[in-house]
């Protein structure tokens, strides 16, 4: 043998050891090309939801936004010799508040907003107050005759029809707006002649909203009671609720604050910090909120993708045909349009079924795809299964929210450990193939 021909054996037995690199690296780059798709599927759920959200406030909006009820506070003019005039508020010394929200769905097209009208039945006991409850000499007087009742309410235009309330026995009326300014950016307001050393408020208001309700707990002790027919509330706010009960009827709940817990003091003069970020209350879940979900499984593509082009590659190996690198790339978009056609069916269907339906479809495509290519059955089947599997697992991970991250650690692990088996005489292979040319 001359040296040319030692040099071109060489060479094509360099060829040979290499071409599970070459196919590997060009697997890899292909998989590198799919981020592209990948990240116009999540921009495109990404516009999804930022449309489904401007679609829910502009409803809301029109119905009534997310509220948050504040008070009633009591405020009395404060007057020193000179005119000078200022405010003195003071919390209840009880406060009860409870109220039923009633739900309904509102949709546009495809998206629905949560709404409910709240009826909330507010009972307090006030104790009349004096100078050195605010820390004020005597050259000041309480005009008590112009006192008011202001409540907080962060949308006005949820209040659905007039308020009545009942203070100490007599019949009063509601007024638009909050005079003082000091504490409430938004309300309304009851004005009232205090004669007595201790008086009660009972009112009923009518209140719409959207998506969350809260209830600011003011008053040296609250209690604050909820109920909804929603079977599917999030609690949220500075306290959960000391009771509470979910049922398919729906879900009751019970707060009991006081006012060591709030940190705050009962009585004040002037200005105020709003205390909304001290409320209670609940924020109704929408149970086809499905777009987190498909952004979930999104973040699975590389993986599913790469333990797919595995399936393939170890179907090359073991029947010797050489797939073109086109086969792949289609194999590989078909993974990417499962996401794409999971968004487009949930927007329509329940998402278990959206998913079942988009599961059976690219499974049936990949599975006949690879019939056509290596003409044997029980190969396409083979990856029809890994397929199917893939989205299995994916699926039950899903559901699994609290132990979704052991759950998919766990089983990826296992997956690229059945890879690694499956792949551990490659290099044998190749050998026996050069040595048999």
């Amino acid at each position: 043998m001359d040296a040319t021909t030692f040099e071109s054996s060489d060479f094509m037995k360099g060829i040979f050891k290499n071409s599970i690199l070459v196919k590997v690296l060009l697997i890899a780059a292909l998989i590198l090309i799919m981020t592209i798709p990948e990240a116009m599927v999540t921009e495109l759920v990404g516009e999804r939801m930022k449309r489904g959200t401007e679609v829910v406030a502009e409803i809301g909006s029109k119905w009534g936004e997310s509220q948050t009820v504040n008070g009633p506070l009591l405020s009395i003019p404060a007057v020193d010799g000179n005119g000078n005039q200022f405010y003195c508020h003071t919390y209840p010394e009880a406060l009860q508040i409870s109220t039923n929200l009633d739900d309904n769905e509102r949709k546009r097209g495809i998206y629905k907003a949560v709404l409910y009208t709240a009826d909330i039945s507010t009972k307090a006991r006030f104790t009349k107050p004096v100078l050195k409850n605010f820390s004020l000499s005597d050259k000041y007087s309480l005009k008590y005759d112009q006192a008011l009742l202001t409540f907080g309410i962060s949308d006005v235009r949820g209040i659905a029809e007039d308020i009545t309330a009942e203070i100490g026995g007599k019949g009063y009326k509601a007024t638009p707006g909050i005079p003082t300014g000091d504490v409430y950016k938004s309300g309304f307001h009851i004005p009232i002649s205090i004669t007595e050393e201790a008086f009660s408020l009972d009112t009923k208001v009518v209140l719409k909203g959207s998506e969350s309700f809260h209830v600011v707990p003011s008053g040296k002790s609250a209690i604050i009671s909820m109920n909804s027919k929603w079977q599917d509330p999030s609690f949220t706010g500075e306290f959960l609720p000391n009771e509470r009960s979910i049922s398919e009827k729906g879900f009751d709940a019970k707060w009991n604050v006081h006012a060591l817990q709030r940190n705050s003091v009962q009585h004040w003069s002037g200005s105020k910090k709003e205390e909304g970020n001290q409320a209670v209350g609940v924020k109704l879940l929408q149970t086809n909120s499905f777009y987190q979900k498909i952004l979930r499984t999104i973040k699975y593509a590389i993986l599913f993708l790469s333990f797919t082009f595995a399936a393939v590659f170890i179907s090359e190996r073991l029947t010797k045909i050489n797939i073109h690198p086109l086969q792949y790339l289609l194999t590989g978009l078909a993974s990417i349009l499962f996401y794409v056609m999971l968004l487009s069916l949930s927007e329509h269907l329940e998402f278990n079924l959206a998913y079942g339906v988009t599961t059976s479809l690219v499974t049936l495509l990949i599975t006949a795809y690879a019939k056509g290519i290596f003409k044997v059955i029980k190969v396409a089947l083979t990856l029809g299964s890994v397929s199917a599997f893939l989205y299995l697992f994916l699926f039950v991970t899903l559901q699994l929210e609290d132990y979704s991250l052991m759950m998919g650690s766990s089983g990826l692990f296992i997956i690229l450990a059945v890879v690694m088996y499956l792949t551990r005489n490659i290099n044998q292979e190749e050998e026996g193939t050069f040595a048999s040319a």
